[in-house]
Formats: C-alpha cells, structure tokens, sequence
C-alpha cells in the first residue's frame, strides 16, 4: 500500500512538473508570438524596401515597399531561390541587378570595401531608377552567418527633385546674366564718348 502511495505521489509531483513546465512554455510562445507580429508589423510598415535570403539566395523576406519598388509581388518570389541569371527575365531585372550589384548599370560604392554594412548607389535607365542599397549579414547563434538583408531606399523622386533645382539655377543664372551683359555694355558705350 506505502508503494502505491509513494508511486502515485510521485506520479502526482511529476505531472505538477510538467504542467508547470508546460504553462512556462505556454507563456514564452506567447511572448514569442506577440514580439513576432510587432516585428512584422514593423517591417511591413518600413517606406524602405526590406530583401531577406539565406545563404542559397532563397528570399526569405519581401516587404510592401520592396514590392512597390521592383514592381513584383511578394508570392512571386519569397521560397524561392534567386540566382543573377533572373536578369534575364524583364520582371526581376530590377531585383536581380539590386541582390546582385555588380550586374547593375551603374554602382557608385559609398562604404569601404569589405566593411559591412555595404552601402552601395544604384542607378538604372530602365525603368529610370536611383536606389541606396545597404546589406549587412543575417547572423545565427553560434555567429555564423545565415543569410543576408538588404535595405533599399528609392531616391528616384530626390534625384529628379535635384536635377529640376540645379537647373533651375542654371536656367535663372543665364536669364540674369543676359540682361546684365547688355546695360555693361550700354555704360561701356556711354562711358567711351
């Protein structure tokens, strides 16, 4: 009899373990769960396009804003793996050229090389875009390097903002000058009799 008692005081204790054990993992996936969807929140809301790959180039994370600036949708790509070979095809040239710069019409790099995060400027011709690309390494817990995030900002809008302003500038300096050249040369001409 003392050995069934014994047995199920330990069976009691042990399921008490386990529930407790149970209602802390419970609890941490919740914690887990709530962090995650904040995250995601996060980058679905970020203006700057947000491209995340693993080690095979197997897009991982596409947000909307990278979606609105390469003109692709997320299901179209994310699983998948995206080689430079995707260049090829008119839909994902824009993307292939920004996952992989050296195939870009034009990079100018704006950080040291090998220094990281890498911060390059992209300039393409078709469609007409300019893009600050930063992309940094994904690192796992044993520090090893997972994959890779890519941060693009699209500056097209600023750039035309700036060629519009500079020639402006130009346009108002020659208007000026033009007025000006011809009253020097009236008092020139005034001054010589």
């Amino acid at each position: 009899m003392t050995w069934i008692l014994i047995s199920a005081g330990i069976t009691l204790a042990a399921a008490g373990i386990i529930f407790w054990q149970r209602r802390n993992l419970l609890r941490a996936n919740l914690e887990i769960s709530a962090a995650s969807g904040r995250l995601q929140a996060l980058v679905n809301n970020l203006s700057d396009g947000i491209i995340a790959y693993d080690n095979n180039f197997m897009i991982q994370i596409f947000n909307p804003a990278a979606e609105r600036i390469f003109g692709v949708n997320r299901e179209q790509i994310v699983g998948r793996a995206f080689g430079p070979e995707r260049a090829q095809e008119l839909p994902f040239r824009l993307l292939a050229q920004t996952i992989f710069p050296s195939l870009a019409p034009l990079v100018v790099e704006r950080s040291e090389s090998g220094a990281l995060p890498q911060v390059v400027d992209l300039s393409f011709t078709d469609p007409k875009r300019e893009l600050t690309v930063s992309t940094d390494r994904i690192i796992g817990p044993a520090g090893e390097t997972r994959g890779f995030i890519k941060l693009v900002r699209d500056r097209t809008r600023e750039m035309e903002i700036l060629r519009s302003k500079s020639e402006f500038i130009t346009i108002a300096a020659h208007q000026l000058r033009t007025p000006l050249t011809t009253v020097h040369w009236v008092f020139e001409g005034l001054k010589g009799k």
